[in-house]
């Protein structure tokens, strides 16, 4: 009976250990970026370069946004996401070690506004 509850135990921590760990990883990876006149495409390129994060969109989605340009140095992925699709009816959401961008849909988009 003891041997059952220990391996139990074991088999518990073998599964809350590792989710836990990955839980705690919520965009605070620091990056620097000097970009100028870029597509997001490119952007999102740079970033996948820079860090562990590989990203999911709709192509659809993110390739009719050009022109950015962007000067930041030692700031969490998150912080720079924020930027880069501020006003572009995009939001994103760090899941593990992906970045889903999507396109916000109208309610959102307004409530965002509102809150601002």
């Amino acid at each position: 009976m003891r041997k059952t509850f220990l391996l139990y135990v074991f088999y518990c921590l073998t599964i809350i250990v590792p989710f836990n760990a990955l839980s705690q990883k919520t965009g605070n990876e620091r990056i620097t970026l000097q970009l100028k006149d870029v597509s997001l495409t490119e952007v999102i390129k740079h970033i996948e370069t820079l860090t562990s994060y590989k990203f999911l969109a709709k192509a659809e989605d993110v390739e009719n946004h050009l022109h950015i340009s962007i000067n930041i140095t030692d700031q969490p992925v998150d912080k720079v996401l924020e930027q880069v699709l501020a006003g572009r009816n995009l939001d994103f959401k760090i899941v593990n070690e992906s970045i889903v961008i999507r396109k916000l849909d109208e309610d959102r988009s307004e409530s965002k506004i509102n809150n601002t």
